[in-house]
């Protein structure tokens, strides 16, 4: 990992900067550090960003106008002396420097996959003519160097060859990822160290303020920088806010198994209605008709082709994976294949729909990381809730219970585990947690919330405009993130906000 150059001779370079149009992608940019430095973090503030072509990135078809870089920032901010992380930076250069505002940083959220690329494109012609806009991958994802190591693909293919009781595989699971990552790792990857990541490149950047847009769950970073760095935020928008609130983790595991059994119950009426439906035709019955059908796995795996076997759990997997990702056809087909015991389609369903594997016998490297920064951004419930939250979940879900179920030799089925496993015994403890957002002084951000947001609920938006004492800009329509897709009663007053620091004067609803 390269080390970072300190900016030298400040004043002069701080002056030629603001003469000059931003430079052409391969030169190095003298800016910062500016604004406030925490003590010991100077190299990091300080530091020059080397911007080039981003074909490097991974970006080979950024548009003109485009460049990226690397940011680099300690990954235990309590220990900058120790191990750095390295992660990937896009901007989008105002187009008419003479009238730039500064830099407007963009989340889209996404999980743990490339955020940076959004830079390339995201904004209108007012907002990519006034700002350079700028974003950077989190930590974990896309460029960044930074990963949770969990299971190799050997290591998936053992965990897979056997019924081992879901408690005992979760238990392996985790002892894996702190093993193969260490504790370290697994502490730096949440919500908090991105927002101070962002501050880093606030100040590398130049800029002593921010204009942030974050987008589902991009938008937690950009709260929790409003939070910490409230006096760096120019301009604050929200757009399909993910919840702060603290979960109640047993109604949500019941909605959670009421939605596995909803999609069970039109899998099985329209298996039903089909010729030759391997779980009869009585949708009563599918639930029963489905357990005589997988049982027998237990004593003997059907063969799957190419030297592997489908097991009971991995046969119950693919049907649940399958079913609920919409492709209940597929799911049919496989239980048709298995009657005639070639397990090798419901084999494939469980690797594309659950494990993502791919044909190659690769597993998705991003599940440790997507694991990892989920459960490093959760409160833990303790074990009763836990236990109440499965019991609510295998109540709302019965096709999926199989507790007291046994193959024909009477091997008895392995039973689902805890619903909650994985984060409630996460060996590190959270870094942050749901809560409601409080950011005194911040200037009047900008909340989008649609009334029938199946991702993130209507309510959270109001919530959170509450709390930090915004505007809301209601829709009353079911889409997810909403700014800039046309709606005119959406785009224009978030534009100017962003563009001229003003909010809108009273919350509206749009249609």
């Amino acid at each position: 990992m390269g080390r970072v150059r300190i900016a030298v001779l400040l004043a002069l370079v701080t002056v030629l900067a603001a003469c000059t149009n931003s430079p052409a992608p391969g030169d190095v940019e003298r800016r910062g550090p500016a604004g406030s430095v925490p003590p010991g973090l100077e190299r990091f503030y300080g530091q020059t960003l080397d911007w080039r072509s981003c074909a490097e990135f991974g970006s080979p078809d950024a548009p003109e106008g485009s460049d990226c870089a690397w940011l680099e920032t300690p990954l235990d901010y309590a220990n900058p002396a120790g191990r750095t992380v390295r992660t990937g930076v896009t901007r989008h250069r105002a187009t008419d420097p003479d009238r730039r505002i500064g830099v407007l940083t963009t989340d889209t959220g996404g999980g743990v996959r490339f955020r940076m690329s959004a830079a390339a494109t995201f904004g209108n012609d007012e907002l990519r003519e006034r700002f350079d806009v700028v974003a950077i991958d989190r930590r974990g994802s896309g460029t960044s160097d930074l990963r949770a190591r969990c299971y190799d693909n050997a290591d998936w293919e053992r965990d897979r060859a056997t019924d081992a009781p879901g408690e005992a595989k979760d238990r392996a699971y985790l002892d894996a990822c702190l093993r193969n990552s260490g504790a370290e790792v697994l502490t730096g990857l949440g919500t908090r160290e991105v927002a101070r990541d962002m501050d880093v490149l606030r100040s590398a950047l130049g800029e002593r303020q921010l204009s942030l847009y974050g987008a589902s769950s991009g938008t937690l970073a950009a709260i929790e920088y409003a939070e910490r760095f409230t006096g760096s935020v120019r301009a604050l928008v929200l757009d399909g806010p993910a919840p702060t609130r603290p979960p109640d983790v047993v109604a949500d595991a019941a909605v959670g198994g009421r939605a596995v059994q909803r999609a069970f119950d039109e899998f099985a009426a329209h298996c039903a209605s089909t010729p030759d439906c391997p779980l009869g035709t009585d949708p009563a019955t599918a639930a029963g008709r489905l357990h005589a059908l997988l049982l027998p796995l237990l004593d003997r795996p059907a063969p799957a082709g190419e030297g592997r076997s489908l097991t009971f759990s991995d046969a119950e997997l693919g049907v649940t994976s399958a079913i609920t990702a919409g492709a209940g056809d597929r799911a049919r087909t496989a239980l048709t294949a298995l009657n005639s015991e070639n397990g090798s389609e419901l084999l494939a369903l469980a690797d594309e729909f659950y494990y993502r594997r791919d044909a190659n016998g690769d597993y998705d490297r991003n599940v440790a990381n997507e694991t990892a920064v989920r459960c490093i951004d959760e409160a833990r419930p303790d074990a009763a809730t836990a236990r109440a939250a499965t019991e609510a979940y295998r109540v709302a879900a019965p096709f999926r219970e199989t507790v007291g179920l046994r193959s024909p030799s009477g091997t008895p089925a392995p039973g689902l585990g805890s619903v909650l496993s994985a984060c409630t015994a996460w060996p590190v403890p959270p870094t942050w947690v749901p809560h409601p957002p409080d950011a005194p002084g911040l200037p009047t951000p900008v909340l989008i919330a649609a009334t029938g947001d199946q991702a993130t609920p209507y309510r959270d938006g109001v919530d959170q405009a509450r709390a930090l004492r915004g505007r809301l800009l209601t829709l009353e329509a079911g889409t997810h993130v909403n700014y800039l897709r046309g709606n005119e009663c959406v785009d224009e007053p978030v534009t100017r906000a962003l563009v001229d620091g003003v909010p809108p004067e009273a919350d509206r609803t749009c249609r």
